[in-house]
Formats: C-alpha cells, sequence, structure tokens
C-alpha cells in the first residue's frame, strides 16, 4: 500500500508540474521566466563598486535594503528560497552591510554575528568568498586557494590536468582566478566596516 501510495503522489506532482508549465507556455510555444539567485549577487556586486569607487550609488543603497530584507528571522542569509543560513553567504551580506555603515551592535547585525559564528565564521567560508575577503583585507591570501596562471602552460598530454579539457564555464572561473591570485589585488576598506568579529581562533591539536 505504501508503495502504491508513493507512486500515485508522484504522478500527481507530475502532472501539477505539466499544468503548471503548460499554463506559463506563450502562444508561440516559449517560455519566460525571471532568472533568480540568492543574495550573494547583491553582495558581490557592493564589493565590486566598492572596488571600483562607486558605493555612493543609489543602486548600491537598494542593493543593501535588500540584503536587509531577505535576512533569516535566525539572523543568516540563505541560498536558496526556504532554505537554511549559510555561513559564505552570510558573511558576505553582513561584510556589505557593515561596509554600508550599519550599526554592528543593532539587533539584526547580532544576529547575524551569532549565526555566523554558530556556523564556523570567516574559517568555514568557501573559496570564492575568502578570495573576495582577501581582495578586501579581512582574510589572508594564504588562506586561499592557489590557482596559479602557470597552469594555462601545462601541456595537452599532461595527465593530471588540462586547462582545455574542462567546460567552457568551468575555464572563465579559473582563468580569471589564476590572474588574480598572481596579482593578488587590493581594495582597502573604512575601519569600520572590518569584520575582524567573524574569525573563529583555530584550535590546535595536541598529541
Amino acid at each position: 500500500v505504501r508503495s502504491g501510495t508513493t507512486r500515485t503522489s508522484v504522478e500527481n506532482a507530475v502532472e501539477a508540474a505539466k499544468r503548471y508549465l503548460l499554463s506559463t507556455q506563450a502562444s508561440d510555444g516559449h517560455w519566460v521566466g525571471e532568472l533568480e539567485g540568492d543574495t550573494i549577487l547583491e553582495s558581490e556586486y557592493v564589493l565590486t563598486m566598492h572596488f571600483l569607487g562607486r558605493t555612493g550609488e543609489q543602486r548600491i543603497r537598494k542593493a543593501a535594503e535588500h540584503l536587509r530584507r531577505k535576512q533569516l528571522p535566525t539572523g543568516g542569509w540563505a541560498i536558496y528560497e526556504g532554505g537554511p543560513a549559510e555561513v559564505s553567504s552570510s558573511v558576505k551580506a553582513y561584510f556589505v552591510l557593515k561596509l554600508m555603515g550599519d550599526d554592528p551592535n543593532a539587533p539584526h547585525m547580532a544576529r547575524a554575528r551569532e549565526t555566523i559564528l554558530a556556523h564556523g565564521g570567516i574559517e568555514a567560508c568557501n573559496s570564492f568568498t575568502r578570495i573576495y575577503l582577501a581582495i578586501f583585507g579581512q582574510c589572508s591570501w594564504d588562506d586561499t586557494p592557489a590557482v596559479p596562471p602557470e597552469i594555462m602552460l601545462l601541456p595537452d598530454n599532461f595527465r593530471f590536468f588540462n586547462i582545455y579539457k574542462m567546460s567552457s564555464w568551468s575555464r572563465g572561473i579559473v582563468v580569471p582566478l589564476s590572474v588574480i591570485w598572481a596579482s593578488k589585488p587590493f581594495c582597502p576598506v573604512p575601519d569600520f566596516a572590518a569584520i575582524p568579529e567573524l574569525h573563529v581562533p583555530r584550535t590546535e591539536a595536541h598529541v
């Protein structure tokens, strides 16, 4: 009975999805949908604009307000609708809001900080986030992954790695990251925007 019930539930879900997709189809056969992403898009946009010296623009204030509105009641930011707090997106959002002048003692910032630290802080962030933070002086380049540009010179028959055997999407990320890693650009932020409070001290293992 349980198997039949499960099969029926799946079939009903598939039929409901089909009906919805057909209801949104245009008369000439195509579909139009809004491309959406998580808040790292707004966070990285603001950081990029700061790098370019353009944080005074109105759209930057709008992006910061969007981050405030998307904050979870528990304090962090999710990477998909209805999801839990995720440490990398939360660190970026917190950093951007400090950069935009939010008081770190304000309730929404205190909740965010507590959630970030509970999830491991900056040390638990993914590679992309740590690269962003290194550019703005909030973590060491020693804590970012090494992507040396010399990998472009490896021959086609090198058995362990070949840039041209990657997908074009991956190459479009790896190549710029290799340039960034080699040049290690730096863009300062005001002292009030620094986020040393998001570091979780490493504990040394004792034998």
